[in-house]
């Protein structure tokens, strides 16, 4: 069986069994044709972390790149536009290309396909987040790793504030 418990994997799984190793918090890589994933377990229902990665008020906490976004759209769509400030201080616009609700969202940036979000639930309490990007972007996974450590540190605040799942945000 091909999982992710020894950190890498050359298919996408569609469901991660708990084992011991996919529980720790080591990033975990994965290559599929073309892309590169880096990815990181969630101690929180994929609900939750769904919310955060798709609320545009949220990017600039935890994506080391976006030091603002303007979008029309609080909670992403599919089809929504906007642009995010970077921080070398430039704006490029952005396109939501694709969205499986609850599971996984791409993007354009500058008009270039970049990054994929993608969660793989676990259980109501535990997930995996995925970024993946092209191969030629493996650079960029550096950042991804921040943005995946930032993340998880924002929904376990929010949590520890003694939210629930489902109530962590404004629907």
């Amino acid at each position: 069986m091909n999982l992710i418990n020894i950190g890498f994997s050359i298919h996408r799984p569609e469901m991660i069994p708990i084992t011991e190793k996919i529980m720790d918090k080591r990033p975990k890589f994965q290559i599929k044709p073309g892309r590169f994933s880096v990815g990181m377990i969630m101690e929180a229902g994929p609900i939750d972390v769904w919310r955060i990665i798709t609320d545009t008020s949220l990017w600039p906490e935890w994506g080391p790149s976006v030091l603002d976004v303007k979008c029309n759209d609080r909670f992403i769509l599919y089809g929504s536009k906007g642009s995010v400030r970077t921080v070398v201080g430039f704006s490029l616009s952005f396109t939501i290309t694709s969205l499986k609700k609850e599971r996984e969202w791409r993007w354009a940036v500058g008009g270039v396909n970049a990054t994929g979000h993608r969660i793989i639930p676990i259980n109501a309490d535990c997930c995996m987040l995925f970024f993946d990007m092209p191969i030629w972007a493996i650079p960029y996974s550096i950042i991804c790793l921040v943005a995946l450590n930032r993340i998880r540190k924002l929904v376990n605040s929010i949590l520890k504030d003694g939210k629930q799942p489902g109530e962590s945000f404004p629907n």
